[in-house]
């Protein structure tokens, strides 16, 4: 009598069972190598090519310290978002929409955790506001340093004139957030 079901797949490692351990770790790595944003990489196995200010930061286009302190706003908004249970403009997928509406296990966060986590977010977006005003760039600095380093937008949307608006983004940062 035959199995109902699928076939199995030919060259596929199994357990004692008979169940796939699944794909070697040299397959997904060759699956990762392959991306086209590591193909023609100096350092295709550098994590920061998997984000677009780290693609930014390895192609000479922002300084290290302006890569580090976009992605320590990223963590900042992200952190206050999720405590004020504001919803971040990049739609969630379906799986995390689902995880991220159920109770949370996590304690509850301390008074002074809070009031911190607000004073960096507060001085990061005032910077982000004056230096787009003293700058004549308006709103500039801030929509688009969060449409990379929040967003994780495609870098292309920078050219030709707008990575002038995220350097001068991230300049302001790193003087509030050091």
């Amino acid at each position: 009598m035959a199995r109902a079901g699928r076939r199995r797949k030919a060259n596929v490692a199994r357990d004692g069972s008979g169940k796939s351990r699944g794909e070697s770790a040299e397959d997904i790595m060759a699956v990762v190598l392959a991306q086209p944003h590591r193909r023609f990489a100096d350092t295709p196995r550098d994590a920061r090519l998997g984000y677009p200010l780290g693609r930014l930061c390895l192609a000479g286009y922002i300084t290290e310290k302006q890569h580090d302190v976009g992605q320590r706003w990223a963590t900042i908004v992200r952190r206050y978002s999720a405590l004020m249970g504001f919803r971040l403009e990049n739609p969630a997928p379906p799986s995390v929409e689902l995880i991220a509406t159920g109770l949370s296990c996590a304690a509850e966060p301390d008074e002074k955790m809070i009031l911190a986590l607000r004073r960096d977010y507060n001085d990061a977006y005032a910077a982000l506001e004056l230096v787009g005003r003293d700058t004549r760039t308006g709103r500039g600095p801030l929509k688009i340093c969060r449409q990379i380093c929040v967003q994780e937008m495609n870098e292309a949307i920078l050219w030709p004139h707008r990575i002038g608006d995220l350097r001068i983004g991230l300049n302001a940062l790193a003087r509030v957030l050091g």
